[in-house]
């Protein structure tokens, strides 16, 4: 992966590029004070240059990587917590590793995310535009024609040559006010307010709820494979899971699991019982903390509920697509049918 660009702004993308650079030094046997100077020297990008040598310069003042990662307040909180884990159990090269697997997936399937939604958006946008048209341009001349032969429209088609005129006469002014929302829309979405939003949306949403739901448990099954791979207690790996989940039920669940926990419970019936897993998961994951392999059942876990989100993904664009061109469709026909059957009355008459 070219460097010219990393770090100026730190992403699931490069967040994993980082890790995984790590990961490689310190499995050829280099610190990683001194990993840090080796990509510094390849670095193009001055934010990066600045960055990095800011987490080398605090490493040298005595400080471990994992309190000099915290001090740039660049890196997410669960990346800072793990590596800390890392090096308190000695397994900082496989929790670099498996961040950088973390890091990968998460990039993947936001750009499946934003793949899936990119075609519909644009059927939307084209259709809207040719309603638009329709509205705008066309309408006015089946008045004229109308006016010439004595006649005036009515029904649909006089209301929506209302909405034509309007628009042809404010078309600055809504251009204006689009181009605002546009601009508000993509601004509020670079703070966290409104990220949050936006998710709140699609968490709720009937057609996206089942695949919002998926993502939170592949996140949480990936996240709670690699704390446990890692030498994390499971009461302390839970703990971190419920920092880190946006979903309310999920921490609520969480919050049940800790206090089992807490009362002696072990943890494959923790996981019953709270049922964050569910019929042949829960069963899956109750062996996997019998035989001692409870970090790779879930990670297979995750990959499993990824791809089933991945097919959600497909099957929703699969039946949106068809949706909208009828619904367009209908719309399209409507506004012509009400146009063009009073006047092949009127041309009947006339002839």
């Amino acid at each position: 992966m070219s460097q010219k660009n990393l770090y100026s702004s730190l992403n699931n993308r490069e967040l994993a590029a980082f890790s995984n650079q790590i990961a490689m030094l310190l499995k050829s046997g280099i610190s990683v004070r001194e990993g840090l100077d080796i990509i510094v020297e390849d670095l193009e990008n001055d934010n990066g240059i600045k960055l990095l040598s800011g987490i080398a310069s605090t490493m040298e003042e005595g400080k471990s990587f994992s309190k000099s990662l915290e001090q740039t307040a660049v890196f997410p909180k669960y990346m800072v917590d793990m590596v800390r884990v890392g090096e308190l159990t000695g397994h900082l090269e496989e929790v670099m590793k498996s961040l950088s697997l973390h890091f990968s997936r998460e990039h993947e399937l936001k750009q499946n995310i934003r793949n899936a939604l990119r075609y519909p958006m644009i059927m939307v946008g084209m259709m809207t535009l040719v309603l638009l048209v329709i509205i705008v341009k066309v309408l006015p001349v089946f008045q004229q024609v109308f006016l010439q032969l004595g006649v005036s429209m009515s029904g649909i088609s006089k209301g929506l040559l209302g909405v034509g005129v309007w628009m042809s006469r404010y078309a600055v002014i809504l251009i204006g006010v689009i181009v605002l929302l546009t601009i508000v829309g993509l601004w509020m979405s670079s703070f966290e307010g409104g990220r949050k939003i936006r998710k709140i949306i699609f968490s709720h949403f009937p057609g996206t709820r089942k695949i919002a739901r998926l993502i939170q448990q592949a996140r949480m099954t990936s996240t709670l494979s690699l704390a446990i791979s890692s030498g994390i207690h499971h009461k302390e790996a839970l703990e971190m899971i419920q920092n880190m989940t946006e979903s309310e039920e999920i921490k609520k669940k969480i919050l049940y699991g800790i206090t089992l926990l807490d009362k002696g419970e072990s943890t494959q019936n923790v996981f019953t019982k709270t049922e964050l897993f569910h019929g042949m998961e829960a069963r899956m994951v109750a062996i996997g903390f019998q035989t001692g392999n409870a970090d790779e059942v879930l990670r297979q876990l995750s990959v499993q509920m990824m791809d089933e989100a991945d097919e959600e993904m497909a099957g929703m664009v699969a039946r949106i697509e068809p949706t909208l061109v009828a619904f367009f469709s209908i719309i399209v026909g409507v506004i012509l049918l009400s146009v063009m059957l009073p006047l092949m009355a009127v041309m009947s008459t006339i002839g």
